[in-house]
């Protein structure tokens, strides 16, 4: 992915641009900047970088960037992450919003199995990857990583647990109105190294914490990382 330096438009009414009709697909590409509820920190890692990993960098703020990935996007699926605790992070966050593009249509299901299970994944991960298909219902499901800890990291492994919004809107009775209900989870990823990406080897998913509620988590602290949407066309 690309940086453009923005240059001065000339004045005057500019020429109107059709756009076709497209589905949108919000994608996560970096990380919680803070500005979202804190529930954990990653750690500023001192540890040297390995073979393969991205060294952390010294630039000041405002500086510049470095990006984390995902450095492709096949049939709606990204992929390709940067050997680091960020780049780990960034596939997890993805990776919880996976089985939603699926079942809407947005991404495709024989690229999320060659791309994001890992030849270790167990058995039940296997299946949760490899059997998500489409859905013919009027009902969806977002899922959003609200906060998320690096439990971790090795450079062949990494833990990362994320606390998650899931939204599920569905038609009313009779089919006037929509019903709304919202859910809490904690998920916790265990992703390896493979192929020069991260692929998910197991996940487990628990309820909770609701917001507001005092589980003696740490204290937010801001992160050095930037966390962003934005939305791909599905052709």
């Amino acid at each position: 992915m690309s940086h453009t330096t923005p240059t001065s438009a000339p004045t005057g009414p500019r020429p109107r641009v059709a756009h076709p009709l497209v589905l949108a697909l919000a994608v996560v590409i970096a990380l919680v900047a803070g500005v979202l509820v804190g529930r954990y920190a990653l750690p500023a890692s001192s540890e040297q970088a390995q073979p393969g990993q991205t060294q952390p960098s010294d630039a000041p703020s405002g500086a510049g960037a470095r990006e984390h990935g995902p450095k492709t996007i096949t049939k709606g699926v990204p992929s390709g992450f940067t050997r680091d605790r960020e780049g780990a992070a960034s596939a997890a966050m993805i990776a919880v919003q996976l089985l939603p593009a699926v079942a809407h249509g947005h991404a495709d299901p024989e690229a999320v199995k060659s791309t994001w299970i890992a030849s270790s994944a167990d058995q039940a991960t296997r299946q949760l990857f490899s059997e998500a298909r489409a859905s013919s219902g009027n009902g969806r499901t977002s899922k959003a990583p609200a906060d998320f800890a690096v439990k971790d990291f090795t450079g062949d492994q990494a833990v990362i647990e994320l606390w998650v919004s899931s939204v599920g809107i569905g038609p009313g009775l009779s089919g006037r109105g929509a019903i709304r209900a919202q859910r809490w989870s904690t998920v916790t990823y265990r992703l390896v190294w493979e192929a020069d990406t991260w692929k998910v080897a197991t996940v487990k998913t628990a309820d909770g914490p609701q917001p507001g509620t005092d589980d003696a988590a740490p204290a937010p602290e801001r992160k050095q990382v930037a966390f962003y949407s934005f939305f791909i066309t599905i052709e």
